[in-house]
């Protein structure tokens, strides 16, 4: 008979599996709807088969608790104490430990697909019960622990050890701590950096509750262990009806296209005297203040990044880049915003992007109250909605957000060039499910114990933290996009 944890453990290889047929460009769509719903009738069996064993479960904890009271003891036949030993009542078998046999496994490498990804889910519980994936970071990292490569990274750096060592580093990089953490930390040495265990590493959960940056919001983030991620695209496939016997035309299919997008290394620098870095705990501040300089970073060139020409160098192509002349809807007059403006770029939006449920505005706060003050009857029209209580607020019944970055004046002293496109962009409208956010998991720091001078060469009393990372933006449609410029 199954126990709680085989059931749990399906599930994981169910969830996996199901993630790898929404992901997979081969799985068609009769094969995608048929095991799709083999596989969730076999959840569902699963689920209804661990009701009762945790019932069970709880019923066995009530048991044990009310047994260590010592009103509810008493001593066995013959006043010798019982064979629980004096009351206690029986252990329950508790889920083995998803880190145990690391050596015998090769680093993890010798799992399976499915005892990977259940090893690291399981990994990620316990740390959201200890408080260590505060929010929604314990679901994040629940949800990107369902591919493979990202669960092993989990694993090999979610240890105990490993944080206790990566703790001792950054306290005490030069002393006894790097000495304690030599050993530890040996696993992870990245170019000469250490890499962040898991759980503060900001591209695998953020680390930061308020975020600038909206892009992350709209869109699901790519995690990749290579350094491009790999997809296909298709402008539509074309379909018609056919006469009996008759042969399909080649004006009923559509070719796909190759999408790459390439990651490009960023890195932040951390500096401090000395009194400041033995006064502080870096190893729990440090990683918040990287996650937040990345987050700035990111949502600038999100919005309007060149694109580096090359695969690993330059910086991400952002949105406002992205598109070219066929995707620019004019206002009607300069410096200004009115409604028929917003109802034409909604308009200019094919039906199948305009439908899709990922589907929004992004503009910078001051577009933001311009089309806000054009609403025809003020706000909380049916232009604009303000709901309150906490909601945002709708832009056509469309979720609007704003992107500080997406900066905009008429000629000179925007962000980009007019010729581009990126110096006038009003507003961006599509459906964001077709901008890719690409991370390459892992982000490593590496310490710095003096800084000198630049002119005279002496040391300054400072010392610094060098991070970097990887990461990547691009559209796989532009035509899922409208932007909104000036004329």
């Amino acid at each position: 008979m199954a126990t709680l944890d085989d059931l749990i453990d399906e599930q994981n290889v169910i969830r996996s599996e199901l993630t790898a047929l929404d992901e997979s460009p081969d799985t068609t769509e009769e094969d995608h709807g048929d095991l799709r719903d083999t596989l969730i009738k076999r959840w569902k069996d699963l689920e209804q088969r661990k009701a009762p064993l945790i019932t069970r479960m709880e019923d066995l904890n009530l048991i044990k608790r009310m047994s260590g009271e010592a009103a509810n003891r008493e001593p066995g036949d013959g006043g010798q104490p019982s064979r629980w030993g004096g009351g206690r009542g029986p252990e329950l078998m508790q889920r083995k430990d998803p880190l145990e046999g690391r050596g015998e496994t090769k680093d993890y490498t010798l799992l399976s697909r499915s005892d990977v990804i259940a090893r690291a889910s399981t990994l990620v519980e316990q740390h959201a019960r200890r408080g260590m994936l505060p929010g929604d970071r314990g679901e994040a990292a629940t949800f990107v622990a369902q591919a493979p490569a990202i669960a092993r990274h989990m694993l090999l750096f979610g240890g105990d050890e490993y944080y206790d060592a990566f703790k001792d580093y950054v306290n005490d990089p030069t002393g006894p701590g790097l000495q304690r953490a030599a050993g530890a930390l040996s696993l992870a040495s990245a170019q000469g950096g250490y890499l962040l265990p898991y759980f503060l590493d900001p591209t695998i959960v953020l680390t930061t509750d308020g975020t600038t940056n909206p892009y992350r919001r709209l869109t699901t983030p790519k995690k990749i262990t290579t350094n491009a991620y790999q997809g296909v695209n298709s402008a539509g496939v074309q379909a018609a009806y056919l006469d009996e016997a008759a042969s399909a035309g080649t004006a009923n299919y559509q070719g796909v296209g190759q999408i790459q997008i390439g990651i490009k290394k960023a890195a932040a620098w951390v500096y401090g005297s000395l009194e400041a870095n033995e006064d502080t705990n870096f190893a729990d501040q440090l990683p918040t203040l990287l996650g937040d300089a990345k987050d700035v970073l990111e949502e600038t060139n999100f919005a309007v990044g060149t694109g580096g020409t090359a695969l690993n160098s330059g910086v991400p192509l952002g949105i406002a880049a992205a598109l070219g002349t066929a995707q620019r809807v004019a206002a009607a007059t300069t410096g200004s915003i009115a409604a028929q403006d917003i109802y034409n770029l909604e308009a200019a939006l094919g039906p199948r992007f305009r439908l899709d449920p990922s589907v929004g505005f992004v503009s910078n706060i001051t577009n933001i109250n311009k089309i806000r003050g054009a609403s025809p009857s003020g706000a909380g029209s049916a232009f604009w909605a303000t709901l309150g209580d906490g909601t945002p607020s709708r832009l056509l019944n469309h979720q609007i957000e704003e992107s500080p970055s997406l900066t905009v004046t008429s000629g000179a002293g925007g962000t980009g060039t007019g010729s581009s496109g990126t110096a006038n962009t009003l507003s961006v409208f599509g459906a964001w499910s077709n901008f890719l956010i690409v991370d390459r998991i892992g982000m490593s720091m590496l310490f710095e114990p003096m800084i000198k001078d630049t002119s005279s060469g002496t040391p300054k009393g400072q010392q610094g933290w060098f991070a970097f990372w990887r990461s990547g933006s691009g559209v796989t449609t532009a035509n899922a996009f409208r932007a909104l410029t000036y004329a």
